[in-house]
């Protein structure tokens, strides 16, 4: 027996440093795992920001195109009083209803990016809020963050971004606002002093065939004067539904919102003015309740 526990001895000593040695391997080989496992983590969520800061610019385009769509078909305004069938009046006798077009579409513009980043937001993707600036001068839209965009998982990883988005845009829509306000003054300048509602239609065709003279083969500017609303010929107030048509036949893939679907528009900005002697005459309007993205 006294040689035996030498032996056995020996062999649990043995045994426990094999057991330390495997322990130390497998602990090492953990380690190698979880790091790798983090690392992928890691690696997965730099990938992800450069998605996202890929995808931004082109949720950026698509938000313009169906921004610029529907404010052009409703005249430059998503809701307002002074409509008629959801179609703006932009001037009624001396009262000047002018959209602050840029204004107008920063707000939807705005509304419908962030449908995009809510599509793209999960667990470990969240958004800020983003401050739209178009700039027509330059054909721009730019989106600043007001603070960053965020990959995270807090146990292992946080990557932040704060970059700000530029993109160019069809300047197509910017031109047929233009338009729009000069038909608007130049009407204001010529048919307010019409002196009877004769001429005036008279002035408001021309107005509009020196228009299509201006911009003949880039724009068709439609005038169509209604029947005279006032006591009189001389006495009188009418309704005029201005249309600029886009004759590029450039299409954009927007949602049609009075068809349910998907589609390729093409720009058509259409909005009413009123005019007259006989300011007496209330303007039959209706409220257009803004669309709902």
């Amino acid at each position: 027996m006294k040689g035996i526990v030498p032996l056995i001895a020996g062999f649990v000593l043995v045994t426990i440093f094999v057991e330390a040695i495997y322990l130390s391997v497998f602990v090492s080989r953990t380690e190698i795992t979880t790091r790798v496992l983090v690392e992928k983590e890691i690696f997965s969520a730099i990938n992800k920001m450069e998605f996202v800061k890929r995808e931004i610019p082109v949720a950026m385009q698509y938000s313009f195109d169906q921004a610029a769509y529907d404010l052009a078909n409703r005249g430059g305004y998503m809701a307002t009083e002074t409509s008629y069938n959801c179609i703006a009046y932009w001037k009624v006798f001396s009262q000047d209803y002018t959209p602050d077009f840029a204004t107008n579409i920063n707000n939807n513009f705005l509304k419908i990016f962030s449908k995009y980043t809510s599509a793209m937001s999960d667990s470990t993707l969240t958004f800020p809020n983003f401050k739209p600036t178009v700039d027509i001068d330059s054909n721009s839209i730019t989106i600043s963050a007001a603070s960053n965009i965020i990959v995270e998982n807090p146990d292992i990883y946080t990557v932040k971004n704060n970059p700000t988005f530029s993109i160019n845009v069809d300047p197509t829509i910017f031109t047929m606002f233009g338009i729009g306000k000069e038909f608007v003054q130049t009407e204001s300048e010529q048919v307010s002093s019409a002196s009877s509602y004769s001429d005036a239609l008279q002035k408001t065709i021309s107005i509009q065939d020196q228009l299509n003279s201006k911009y003949q083969n880039q724009f068709t500017i439609v005038a169509q004067p209604e029947n005279n609303l006032g006591t009189s010929d001389n006495t009188f107030a009418f309704r005029t539904l201005v249309t600029i048509i886009d004759n590029s036949n450039k299409k954009y893939p927007v949602y049609d919102f009075s068809q349910n679907k998907n589609d390729y528009k093409a720009l058509q900005l259409s909005f009413y003015i009123i005019d007259g002697k006989d300011s007496s005459i209330t303007p039959q309007t209706s409220f257009c309740q803004e669309i709902k993205y």
